[in-house]
């Protein structure tokens, strides 16, 4: 397995990584949430040798890379009936907290539910860690249940488990089926243009916004309202609620379209900013400025098109 998305590559573990592998499985603080917070007493060699056993169909070790450098591990088991059982753990702390874990776990969801023919899959984590059942509840996955006191961990401590599981299914309906068109701007009429979106830079940064209500970031944009005598109106107005931008050159690219049941157009612009205000009182907790899309996005079916899209038109790499 080879996934690439940005700066982060998922790979195959291979006997060469057994010396990185041996690091962090010996680090207690590493291995504390895995039940082993003295480390596992284990040589390179003989993970080296539990390597070259890894196959497609049963177990598979995975390495994170962030920046060609290894910063974590992940893992997929065959436990039957187009079942998939999958880990992560990010051993790099400087890289946690991130984001990165969103994206490298939709990164093999998606490997697995598209190419590998899986139908489920299913993972669990210590029910005293938070952070991680937040990272897959937004992600999707369903809480199937917890088992209290169901396991102990190196130090004969009794430790509790949270289960989940997200069907192929549901991961389709989620993050494959809206379709994504574009059109020249004077391709559609002006009064079936219901929405603006503005992709946004400042200092070499994508802006993006953290939706209070929808709990994840966005690009800047909204809905045509009444009073708005043209879609460029639209922009402007979101593009100062959302982001509280008061200077900026704004662009039309393209329209664009979103097909789920109907079909709904839109105008996609991009602005230069220069300055901010305060940011209004609105559904926006804050902003952000990223180099490359950050984790948890409202829409991740639709976002990454439309940047890509402006990336495209203006050749920004």
């Amino acid at each position: 397995m080879l996934l690439k998305s940005d700066s982060l590559v998922i790979r195959n573990a291979e006997t060469t990584d057994a010396s990185i592998l041996g690091t962090w499985w010996r680090n207690g603080k590493i291995m504390a949430h895995a039940g082993f917070p003295n480390g596992l007493s284990i040589t390179d060699e003989e993970i080296a040798e539990s390597l070259s056993k890894d196959s497609d169909n049963t177990y598979r070790r995975l390495i994170i890379e962030a920046d060609n450098l290894p910063v974590g591990e992940m893992n997929y088991r065959n436990i039957g009936n187009n079942t998939a059982e999958i880990g992560i753990k990010i051993c790099d702390f400087s890289k946690q907290e991130k984001g990165y874990g969103s994206r490298l776990l939709i990164m093999l969801i998606d490997e697995l539910f598209i190419n590998c023919g899986y139908e489920k899959i299913v993972l669990d984590t210590n029910l005293n860690n938070k952070r991680a059942q937040h990272v897959y509840e937004k992600l999707g996955f369903i809480k199937v249940c917890e088992r209290y006191d169901c396991w102990e961990n190196q130090l004969g401590e009794l430790q509790s488990a949270v289960d989940y599981e997200m069907k192929k299914d549901y991961y389709i309906r989620r993050f494959k089926e809206a379709e994504v068109k574009f059109y020249k701007i004077n391709e559609i009429d002006e009064s079936l243009l219901t929405f603006a979106v503005i992709v946004s830079r400042y200092m070499d940064k994508w802006v993006w916004c953290r939706n209070k209500i929808r709990n994840g970031w966005e690009i800047p944009g909204g809905r045509r309202e009444k009073y708005d005598g043209t879609i460029i109106e639209t922009a402007n107005r979101e593009l100062f609620e959302e982001t509280g931008a008061i200077k900026f050159n704004l662009m039309p690219i393209c329209v664009y379209s979103v097909r789920k049941e109907v079909e709904s157009f839109g105008i996609l612009f991009y602005a230069d900013i220069s300055e901010f205000g305060d940011l209004p009182e609105n559904e926006i907790e804050k902003i952000d400025f990223f180099k490359e899309s950050p984790a948890e996005l409202s829409f991740p079916q639709i976002q990454p098109k439309l940047l890509n899209r402006v990336k495209d038109e203006l050749k920004i790499v």
